[in-house]
């Protein structure tokens, strides 16, 4: 019995409640106009209602304004012609959603022709509506689509007239900014006369830059460059020409080495066309590899538009790469081994042991060794002086100070190295000797074959 009348109660005092706020809300909305109370639906019009409580720190006013335009705005539906430029390439996902996007905050940013049908207010709330009429919105959009078709079919002529004079890097800068004329209607048949006939502008345009951009090749001046690791390298001129193999100044291009990967040579084409790539990075024992040269299309519309649409859309359009096979030469080394012992017979020995070091150190990198000095790019000359052996009780000490030269093939000297004060014990002469020896070529191996791979 309890039980029931405690739910009685619970039951009349939400019943109470709830038409506390129903009379609260019909008290607060009375006197309200109909586009409050119901959102307006009329065929003819875009319409945004906005309304913001007045109990904000900001401009409520203004806030509400901004409310009901962007309703309106997102009341104006984007819509892709199937004979857009958009449809003619094909983009991922992402990117025809990135190119939406783009469409819908350009009809929000350039709004026009709305009218201030109303305001009202009450105690909370501040509200205020805007309508557009659509055959009014058409018009307007219209005329800009016409100015824009104007502006850019003007740059679009000048972009074909250099490209016909052989300048290109001029027409390849009209043509961006031809596009960017055109950008907030990408998604729209833009049918105008192209060469006599009606053709989808944006469509045209996009194909006449592609296909002058295609024109361009980068020519080199081998079929394959020869490299010796070490050896000094002149850089390659490679040139960018048209169709007709005539050179191409001002052209924006990049290089990659295959053996450099993440690093690339920027440059622009000089008044012959040309531009140059030193192949740096070789090193004795790497494989044959390749120099990739191509336009920098990226960097020209960078160059021409700083729109985020206008570059992302330009990636649609692929250029060839043109690849230089790079053949890694060994390079020949003689080596020389000189020691100054106390003994000859052990100075012998200890060269030789010394000479066989240093070959299977170099051979590891690829790098070739000759007996024969006149056929070398290079002579290693090691010059060893060794201490008379110390007694010290019942055992010896000797040390060792090493010159190492790297000459060039004409005997100039490329790189010097000293190693100075290597020590060596042993329970006798001889093997102090072995132990001051095995020493030098640990630091030989550390501190000097690094250099000598590098010359």
């Amino acid at each position: 019995m309890k039980r029931a009348l405690v739910l009685l109660l619970l039951v009349a005092i939400m019943t109470g409640c709830f038409s506390g706020r129903k009379t609260s809300h019909e008290r607060l909305m009375r006197g309200a106009p109909d586009w409050v109370l119901q959102t307006p639906n009329h065929p003819s019009y875009y319409h945004g209602v906005g309304m913001v409580p007045k109990n904000q720190q900001f401009d409520f006013r203004e806030r509400a304004r901004q409310v009901a335009l962007n309703e309106l705005a997102g009341s104006i539906s984007v819509t892709i012609s199937s004979s857009s430029v958009l449809n003619y390439f094909e983009f991922d996902h992402l990117s025809s959603e990135f190119f939406r996007d783009n469409i819908r905050m350009s009809t929000q940013e350039y709004l026009e022709g709305y009218e201030l049908v109303g305001n009202w207010e009450n105690d909370q709330q501040y509200w205020i509506y805007y309508r557009l009429s659509k055959i009014r919105y058409q018009q307007i959009k219209q005329e800009r689509i016409s100015r824009a078709l104007a502006s850019s079919r003007s740059k679009f002529d000048q972009a074909r007239l250099f490209a016909g004079q052989g300048r290109m890097a001029d027409a390849m800068g009209f043509y961006v900014r031809a596009f960017e004329d055109i950008r907030d209607f990408i998604g729209e048949d833009l049918k105008t006369q192209v060469d006599g006939k009606e053709t989808p502008y944006a469509t045209a345009l996009m194909a006449d830059f592609a296909e002058q951009m295609q024109s361009l090749s980068v020519v080199f001046p081998t079929e394959k460059l020869l490299i010796k690791p070490g050896s000094l390298l002149a850089p390659v001129e490679p040139v960018v020409v048209n169709a007709n193999s005539e050179p191409i100044p001002g052209i924006p291009v990049f290089a990659r080495l295959s053996w450099l990967p993440g690093r690339r040579t920027e440059a622009v084409t000089d008044a012959r066309g040309r531009f140059r790539v030193v192949p740096e990075g070789v090193k004795p024992g790497m494989q044959n590899g390749q120099m990739v040269c191509s336009i920098d299309m990226a960097r020209i519309v960078r160059q021409n538009s700083s729109d985020m649409l206008v570059q992302k859309f330009f990636e649609v359009v692929r250029l060839s790469a043109f690849t230089l096979p790079v053949e890694i030469v060994p390079p020949v080394f003689f080596i020389s081994v000189t020691s100054t012992l106390p003994s000859s017979r052990e100075s012998r020995t200890v060269d030789a042991e010394f000479n066989e070091e240093i070959r299977r150190i170099l051979r590891q990198e690829g790098i070739v060794i000759s007996d024969d000095q006149g056929k070398a790019d290079y002579s290693l000359v090691v010059q060893n002086n060794v201490s008379a052996p110390v007694q010290h009780g019942s055992r010896f000490s000797s040390s060792v100070v090493a010159t190492i030269d790297l000459l060039d093939n004409q005997g100039n000297s490329i790189r010097s190295s000293r190693i100075d004060d290597v020590s060596g014990i042993g329970m006798g002469a001889a093997q102090s000797i072995e132990d001051a020896f095995s020493s030098l070529k640990n630091k030989f191996r550390i501190t000097v074959y690094p250099e000598i791979i590098q010359p």
